[in-house]
């Protein structure tokens, strides 16, 4: 049975444009917490559908990841994440409010690699775990990595290449390395 679900998926991936957007988000559905007019692209890879819930109006765009096997991810309605995004709540938690705009290549990554001890390697520490909270009207520019531990208040601009390490205050217009 798995398999065959594995078959179905592939071709459900590919099936190409407006109507394959619908297809899938339809079919998507079937499997997270949803709301009305979920559409995504072709290539998006979502794992522990479980922990992943979406409100209305939300537009997946080609080669996104969606992962949070040991956490949860919250996103809004309205919200639009472009090519190439990687968001990323495992062992931690990401919520993004609603009215978000994500351009392309943006990484959000709510844990880090623990590195306490200088005997083990680094590989062999595990995780530390945060929290990434994006408030409501946030547009994030391309290319951008915000770390663990980080809320974007609402209404804010984080500029393209921007890496985030600490808070951004709402109606905030940040440029590059915060």
């Amino acid at each position: 049975m798995r398999e065959l679900t594995e078959y179905l998926e592939f071709f459900i991936i590919y099936i190409p444009g407006q109507l394959g957007q619908i297809i899938r988000g339809k079919y998507y559905s079937l499997y997270m917490a949803c709301g009305e007019n979920l559409r995504v692209d072709v290539d998006v890879t979502f794992t522990g559908r479980k922990n992943i819930s979406m409100g209305n109006n939300v537009l997946i765009m080609k080669n996104s990841y969606i992962h949070s096997t040991e956490a949860k991810v919250t996103i809004g309605n309205n919200f639009n994440l472009n090519t190439n995004s990687y968001i990323d709540a495992d062992f931690g938690t990401i919520i993004i409010g609603n009215d978000v705009i994500i351009a392309q290549n943006v990484v959000l990554r709510a844990a880090d690699h623990a590195h306490d001890s200088l005997s083990v390697p680094i590989r062999y520490q595990g995780y530390l775990g945060g929290e990434i909270v994006i408030g409501n009207g946030v547009w994030i520019g391309a290319n951008c990595v915000i770390t663990r531990n980080v809320k974007i208040g609402d209404h804010s601009i984080v500029g393209a290449g921007a890496v985030v390490t600490k808070d951004v205050e709402p109606f905030t217009d940040t440029p590059l390395d915060l």
